[in-house]
């Protein structure tokens, strides 16, 4: 613990910086409830406990203003749920397919539209200029599309949070039992 926080109260300081907070959470939370329709707790998720896991931080993430974990855990639970159909439809392969190939695999027996698939693709691309290293001059990373768009970084970030959790609340809409 360095200097600054040697006799510190730790539990003052989290609740100072939690009310600080609230009303920039509230409003995110207000944005997430407009995307996505909360399930009732124990609700099934076609990707079993990942998914499920993924869904309920993705959800902490975007309230906390956590946007590129929020991309990352979208994408994540997305992926989880489609391969958990398409496995559950007899699609062995789903298992061990990348993303790419589950999203052109449900889009070909219609478990997702055009349109879904194409969010879903340029989310894939957002999501891979995070966790795969692209040169600066590289069209999809953060900082070339800030600079792109004249905007902040965060700016970004935000937008791609935001597509991502409309994404999903659409996705999961368009389900029954969801």
């Amino acid at each position: 613990m360095n200097e600054q926080h040697k006799g510190t109260d730790l539990q003052l300081w989290l609740e100072a910086d939690e009310t600080r907070s609230r009303p920039y959470r509230a409003r995110r939370l207000r944005k997430l409830l407009e995307a996505i329709e909360i399930p009732e707790v124990g609700m099934f998720f076609s990707g079993g406990d990942a998914s499920c896991q993924a869904f309920n931080e993705l959800r902490l993430a975007y309230i906390h203003g956590l946007y590129l974990s929020t991309v990352l855990l979208t994408l994540a639970c997305i992926e989880h749920e489609i391969a958990g159909r398409l496995y559950a439809a007899g699609w062995n392969k789903a298992i061990t397919a990348r993303l790419e190939d589950l999203l052109h695999e449900a889009h070909s027996r219609s478990m997702i539209t055009d349109v879904e698939l194409a969010v879903f693709q340029k989310l894939r691309d957002i999501r891979n200029s995070y966790v795969h290293h692209r040169g600066f001059d590289h069209p999809s990373t953060l900082v070339r599309r800030a600079i792109t768009r004249e905007t902040s970084l965060d700016d970004v970030l935000q937008e791609d949070a935001e597509s991502a959790i409309k994404a999903l609340g659409t996705f999961f809409e368009r389900r029954s039992g969801f």
